[in-house]
């Protein structure tokens, strides 16, 4: 049966062409004049949420950095809204370079693994986080000869989600729908292709839990699932910008392969937990380009008893 598409209605044609207007005003600037911007923008956002979330992010950065002071708490909260609203204009201008041909010359990549990267057509897992520049992160490794299938949860607004796949397509980088992925996953991986998946939202009750920056967090486990049933490594990489230049690094820091002769569930649990082990010591790292907004452990153990989270056992 074929999938029905919302259709667009009022607002969604004024929202839209709001977003449109807004990316036309981005890219006609100067890269560092947008940036100016972006960092004006974040602030004054900063400085008018006095609402709930706000109040979460200031908790959950005391819980997890308990020796810091108020006035450093504050400032990596400035600071990840910043970071949010930078990435935002970077990936738009990193977007152009890629358009034009010119964005090799901005993207370093690291290996820290201490493994050799997998070879190109043979399908990996792409794991990250929204930590830094995940989006300018995807971009760049497409164009290093890793184009890759993203999960992605639809937009409410239909003409948006058009609009934001067909940019990310032309990049590389094709959608799939987080709803019902699991096919769609194991076929781009049995097809060599790479498959990239961001692991740090709250599964609800379809993950399982292991410990994140000191709290147990409900954790999706089908990186995991997907490296035992065909085979595929999960590459852990993340990208950081250079100071305040135009220039960024890919960082590969973990290559993960599956063991087969495990047990499937311990198996599950050893990679889920590297993986998200991973993720923390670059957030520690990092504390101000990590977002925050995310409401990371809003499931904890128990609150969905009888509907399938598991425990973080080894």
């Amino acid at each position: 049966m074929a999938q029905k598409h919302k259709r667009a209605g009022f607002k969604d044609y004024i929202s839209f062409g709001l977003i449109v207007a807004l990316h036309r005003a981005i890219t006609s600037v100067s890269w560092p004049c947008a940036r100016r911007l972006a960092i004006s923008a974040a602030d004054l956002a900063a400085k008018l949420d006095r609402g709930s979330r706000k109040q979460m992010m200031e908790k959950r950065l005391k819980e997890v950095f308990p020796h810091l002071d108020h006035p450093e708490i504050r400032r990596i909260l400035r600071g990840a809204y910043r970071s949010l609203f930078e990435s935002i204009v970077d990936a738009l201008h990193f977007h152009a370079l890629l358009t034009e041909g010119n964005a090799r010359n901005h993207i370093k990549l690291v290996n820290e693994s201490g493994k050799p990267i997998p070879r190109k057509q043979e399908g990996v897992i792409l794991a990250s986080g929204h930590i830094g520049w995940w989006e300018v992160g995807g971009m760049a490794m497409a164009m290093m000869g890793y184009p890759s299938v993203a999960i992605a949860r639809k937009m409410d607004n239909p003409l948006l989600e058009e609009y934001l796949s067909r940019l990310r397509k032309t990049q590389g980088i094709e959608q799939l729908p987080k709803k019902g992925a699991l096919r769609g996953c194991l076929k781009a991986l049995k097809d060599g292709k790479n498959l990239a998946i961001l692991i740090d939202q709250d599964a609800r009750y379809h993950g399982i839990f292991v410990d994140f920056l000191g709290k147990p967090a409900s954790t999706y486990s089908s990186p995991a699932q997907l490296s035992l049933a065909t085979g595929t490594p999960v590459v852990f990489s993340y990208c950081m910008r250079e100071g305040e230049s135009n220039r960024f690094r890919i960082v590969i820091k973990d290559i993960v392969y599956p063991r087969p002769d495990a047990d499937r569930q311990a198996e599950i649990y050893r990679i889920t937990k590297r993986l998200t082990d991973n993720l923390a010591e670059v957030v520690r790292a990092h504390p101000h380009r990590w977002l925050w907004l995310h409401r990371r452990w809003k499931t904890y153990p128990g609150k969905y008893e009888g509907h399938g989270t598991r425990p973080a056992a080894s």
